[in-house]
């Protein structure tokens, strides 16, 4: 059996990252070391720009504010076994139920290339950083972190 890869989770603290990442997370947990990091960083969401900014507001406000500061606060409210978290496979999680279910660190990050993050990384060494729904540029000592590098859009490169 192959031995299990550290990996960097990626996502934009939003309804399509938490999609993702609840995705991600169950596929993953059980044979690979997992971080997650979320972005906060605000953009307004792809096929939006030319919307008027009234529009543009409330459609950040629906996937980002009214999830992370009122709704995901009220799941987490309700008092829940762990047994009944992770027996509805089709259920979603909140980002710290995530955290708490599957015993993975998940933490806000603000600048993807600040160098004590660069470091944090290099501590964690994984093997692989997967961006999925990440509003943050990578930079080339962020990109020199991982073990595996994509390359070329067809391969994984292992260094």
């Amino acid at each position: 059996m192959p031995s299990p890869l550290r990996i960097i989770l990626c996502v934009q603290r939003d309804i399509t990252g938490n999609i993702a990442l609840n995705k991600l997370v169950k596929s993953l947990h059980e044979k690979h070391k997992l971080t997650v990091w979320l972005s906060d960083r605000s953009e307004i969401p792809h096929g939006a720009v030319d919307a008027p900014l009234h529009a543009k507001t409330e459609l950040m406000y629906m996937t980002k504010v009214l999830l992370n500061d009122h709704i995901f606060p009220m799941l987490e409210a309700i008092p829940i076994k762990k047994e009944e978290m992770s027996r509805d496979a089709s259920s979603l999680l909140t980002f710290e139920q995530i955290s708490q279910q599957y015993r993975i660190p998940v933490e806000a990050v603000h600048d993807i290339n600040a160098p004590a993050l660069i470091e944090k990384a290099k501590v964690f060494k994984p093997d692989l950083i997967l961006a999925c729904h990440f509003m943050l540029i990578f930079k080339k000592d962020m990109l020199a972190v991982p073990r595996m590098v994509h390359q070329d859009n067809k391969h994984l490169l292992c260094r």
